[in-house]
């Protein structure tokens, strides 16, 4: 009978027959389950982690609301959408758009519909002369006053023309319709015509270019470079004429500025709200890794700092250390200024990335005015955003991690109007998720630890009828570690296995005597018994005895009982067929024993004959 039919027996008497080996293999299995199950919320936690950090974290409960001063988002062409772009800049008349596709290794022509114009990933080139003759298009002059700044081996001129983009990261464009590219892989500024011919180029060497801005600097415009110590500026044909390199965290120094706007009052639009106390021009610098923005005064000959928003974190100690106290500090939340723009009406336009979000300042006095959405994934919030520029009353905003570029009205926020449209339901938190396997590795840990082997109590009389079968004696010693009984029996009980771990329990004589009232045919042994196989001490235990006096008071008292003979008889099944299985095991070994003996039989005998029928010499 098999292992599975014997279980199917014990079922159907509704009888607990359980073995250690079958208590080991599900532990096995279970703690087995338990494991995979971790494994699966490592990677569930993994997971759902990815997928939080690639998404914007601003959900949570509430009505969405539309957001203020919000046009419209540009995705890209349907065949080549945008990937993490981080650049934009609107041309010279202002009617295309040209966005740094950076995963896409490409420069994107947009109109200001954000229909797809063009797409540049091959780099051509053409000397300037050449391009602008054949054009008719004439270039702004430099400033003659501006002396050459030279700067050594910290920049050169490109001495090879790259075929295609890699990794370009910032842009900047000229009112004579030259644009400028820096490629943050190859360490390279560009600079293009206004017909996309590469005119020349410089790599720095010791420190990678991180932005380019192009500002007005009294009549003429200049080239601002940003690196990781400062600020370079040169003429628009590419020669260096100034360079504040002063890296650090005091007031005034800079650490891996991201874009430079010039705030020139004379420049502003006459509705501009400009103080008249003092119309000096300002060169405003996102200190990134500084947490700040800084407003300069006398950039090119005593440069000061006019005003500041935002500051390092930095631990108290180090504050003190450094004594980080300013008189122009303008207490502000900046957590990671990455690109600025200016309006006609002199509004300043911080993106800050880490925030998500746009914030808008005074450019002449960094008083904070108003901020332009937040972090989220609809249309009209950003995740991210990278790059910002200004046109015609409209902000433009590169969405880096939701791949767009979304349109702003350059207006105050003001509390927008609801609409049925617009008020899709929250997504799912995906942390809920996690519960999922969870509480499968709680049921799986739960089961693992319920595993216990029920204890086996036998009475006197059970272990006067063991000792007359060898047999069951041989199987409890295979199959069990222990065997409970009561004190009073361990003679009994040594005589017929001596060095069987026989576990002798007590009980205390008050309830031993209570159950003895109750049914005066007990004896003290069969009583004492009777109380320990219903002390559970959370495990289940069965009272294995031949009377039916014992067996009619355990049923009263509500403990569990298992007759010796069903106990007998469920043994000798499980014996009957370890036999067979042996048996059947020996009949293989014996078949291949002597399939051996017969090869090698057959392999002498070929080899006498071969033997015998050699010619003798």
């Amino acid at each position: 009978m098999s292992e599975k039919e014997i279980k199917r027996i014990v079922k159907a008497d509704d009888k607990h027959f359980i073995l250690p080996v079958d208590i080991r293999r599900k532990r096995i299995f279970w703690a087995l389950s338990a494991f995979f199950v971790i494994l699966l919320c490592v990677v569930a936690f993994l997971l759902i982690l990815l997928l939080d950090v690639a998404r914007p974290p601003g959900f949570g409960g509430g009505t969405i609301s539309p957001v203020a001063n919000f046009r419209v988002s540009h995705y890209g062409a349907n065949n080549l959408l945008f990937s993490r772009p981080t650049a934009i800049a609107l041309s010279s008349n202002g009617e295309e758009i040209y966005l740094a596709d950076t995963n896409n290794r490409r420069i994107v022509v947009l109109d200001r519909s954000g229909n797809f114009v063009r797409s540049i990933t091959e780099i051509t080139s053409a000397t300037a002369r050449e391009v602008n003759e054949a054009d008719g298009l004439s270039m702004q002059e430099d400033d003659p006053s501006l002396p050459s700044v030279p700067l050594g081996d910290y920049a050169s001129p490109l001495d090879f023309v790259p075929e295609a983009f890699v990794a370009p990261t910032a842009l900047a464009f000229a009112r004579d319709g030259r644009w400028f590219v820096i490629d943050q892989s190859l360490r390279m500024v560009m600079f293009f015509d206004a017909n996309d011919h590469l005119m020349r180029g410089m790599v720095l060497e010791e420190e990678a270019p991180i932005n380019v801005d192009v500002n007005m600097v009294g009549d003429y415009e200049q080239l601002f470079i940003t690196t990781r110590s400062g600020i370079l500026r040169a003429s628009l044909e590419g020669e260096f004429n100034f360079a504040y390199l002063n890296w650090g965290l005091l007031s005034g120094q800079l650490d891996n500025p991201a874009a430079v706007v010039v705030f020139d009052p004379a420049h502003m639009a006459e509705e501009a709200s400009i103080s008249t106390t003092d119309t000096a021009t300002l060169t405003i610098v996102a200190d990134t890794l500084n947490n700040r923005v800084q407003a300069f005064r006398n950039f090119d000959t005593a440069p000061e700092v006019a005003w500041m928003f935002g500051q390092p974190i930095l631990a108290p100690d180090v504050a003190e250390e450094v004594d980080y106290v300013f008189e122009n500090m303008i207490i502000g939340n900046m957590t990671s200024p990455v690109d600025l723009a200016i309006s006609p009406l002199g509004r300043l336009f911080v993106v800050d990335a880490l925030s998500s979000e746009i914030v808008v300042l005074n450019a002449q006095t960094g008083a904070y005015l108003y901020t332009i959405s937040s972090v989220g994934s609809r249309d009209g919030l950003l995740y991210y955003p990278a790059g910002v520029d200004f046109s015609d009353g409209d902000l433009y905003v590169v969405d880096r991690f939701n791949d767009r570029v979304s349109v702003f009205e350059d207006a105050p926020s003001q509390p927008a109007v609801e609409s049925a449209d617009m008020t899709p339901a929250e997504p799912l938190n995906r942390w809920f998720l996690l519960l999922v396997p969870v509480v499968a590795l709680l049921l799986t840990i739960f089961r693992l630890l319920s595993l216990r082997m029920p204890r086996y109590i036998f009475d006197l009389s059970s272990l006067e009828s063991l000792g007359n079968d060898d047999d069951l004696l041989r199987f409890i010693i295979e199959h069990y570690d222990r065997i409970d009984i009561v004190s009073g029996t361990e003679t009994v009980a040594e005589k017929m296995l001596p060095g069987y771990f026989w576990k002798i329990g007590t009980v205390k004589e008050s309830k031993r005597d209570d159950l003895i009232d109750k049914h005066p045919g007990l004896n003290d042994v069969e009583a004492e018994a009777i109380i320990l196989a219903g002390n559970k001490r959370r495990r289940l235990s069965y009272l294995v005895t031949t009377s039916r006096v014992v067996e009619r008071a355990a049923e009263d008292a509500k403990v569990k009982v298992l007759k010796y003979a069903d106990f007998r008889n469920l043994a000798h099944m499980i014996i009957s067929d370890d036999r067979a299985v042996q048996e059947a095991e020996d009949a293989r070994n014996a078949a291949k024993i002597k399939k051996k003996a017969e090869k090698a039989t057959k392999k002498e005998d070929k080899a006498t004959k071969k033997k015998g029928s050699e010619p003798k010499a």
